[in-house]
């Protein structure tokens, strides 16, 4: 098999530092990664990982936001034809949000018309780990992400955490209905980077400047409230919280293990360069091997359909299950305090 990773005379130029073509690159594919100089060397992991497990033969794109042109740290990926874009806080006209958490939003720019001559991006978090096949992701022909983990709906992103939704400000530009639909997670996105225009980045930037202040989790509810109505649902299996959300382990129905993940995203308790992770071992050996100048991939492994399906229903079981018993557990607390404010004014009543 052919080496993937091979040592190539430096890179030219980064690719927003000229006229950006269809020339530049004969691959029509490509996945995204997003990173400040903190997050820089994360992102080998899941470029090698994609390599060596996921069987990728498309590019990579490396949005490097505040991180210099001429640094030494960009060296890794320029050897590797890595297409690196710089992005800093000029890049957007953010109005509505904190400057310094403008790296969490600048993911906006996937949607730009700069990235339309390939024809599909896939976006991953540093914070992932491969495990099997990736191109099945290119099988959709529209935006596509899969669902939260907790399958909350939209308007949870963009309400005060511990208060009732009905203190949100979004409520008084969306109608409640529209809100209540489930929320996808940002951090695995298929795009049709083809269709991308200056109008939709525009439009995010908008909305980014309108609600990004409410936004639990940063870009997630701006780009939930501009795509949820339309996007395809991508399995549970390619953003698989496995190791770091209790629920699909619990329950009638549970999974007891991650072997059927394609992709985990580890969030907590522990990101997966934390040496208290589970998954520290495998994070850090696949980082170390991103070193090699020449290695050689393994055929990735495919989820098989039945896989992606049971996972998705062992999945939605366990949530009903969490929000029934919530559920009940919130009735019989209004019912408390109901019966506990009224038996307080019968009884100065009766006084």
């Amino acid at each position: 098999m052919e080496p993937l990773f091979v040592e190539v005379q430096k890179a030219g130029p980064d690719i927003n530092e000229q006229t950006i073509s269809g020339k530049m690159t004969n691959k029509p594919f490509a996945i995204a990664l997003l990173a400040d100089k903190a997050y820089l060397e994360y992102t080998r992991q899941v470029i090698y990982s994609a390599l060596r497990y996921g069987n990728w033969k498309g590019d990579f794109i490396l949005l490097a936001f505040e991180i210099p042109k001429d640094s030494e740290t960009l060296n890794w990926f320029r050897e590797r034809k890595v297409h690196i874009i710089h992005l800093d806080k000029k890049t957007f006209s953010f109005t509505g949000i904190d400057p310094s958490k403008t790296v969490y939003f600048s993911k906006i720019y996937l949607f730009h018309p700069d990235l339309c001559h390939w024809e599909k991006i896939i976006y991953l978090d540093t914070d992932m780990i491969i495990r099997k096949d990736l191109n099945r992701l290119l099988k959709y022909d529209k935006f596509a992400a899969a669902n939260d983990c907790f399958q909350n709906p939209l308007i949870h992103q963009l309400s005060p955490p511990g208060k009732p939704y009905e203190e949100a400000e979004i409520l008084r530009h969306y109608n409640l209905k529209s809100l209540m639909k489930k929320s996808f997670n940002s951090g695995l996105m298929v795009i049709q980077s083809k269709s991308n225009t200056i109008i939709e980045f525009n439009k995010l930037v908008e909305l980014t400047n309108l609600f990004g202040k409410y936004s639990l989790f940063f870009d997630q509810g701006i780009l939930n409230l501009h795509f949820n109505e339309s996007r395809q649902k991508i399995p549970y299996v390619y953003n698989d919280y496995y190791g770091s959300e209790p629920f699909n382990r619990r329950g009638i129905f549970k999974r007891f293990s991650d072997r059927k993940a394609v992709i985990l995203h580890i969030i907590h308790p522990h990101k997966p360069w934390n040496q208290a992770s589970p998954y520290y071992l495998e994070w850090k050996k696949n980082l170390d091997d991103s070193s090699q100048k020449d290695f050689v991939g393994t055929e990735g492994k495919k989820a098989s359909i039945i896989s992606e399906w049971a996972v998705d229903l062992v999945n939605e079981i366990s949530i009903r299950g969490i929000y029934a018993r919530g559920h009940i557990c919130y009735r019989a607390w209004r019912i408390g305090s109901y019966l506990k404010r009224h038996v307080q004014k019968l009884s100065n009543i009766l006084k």
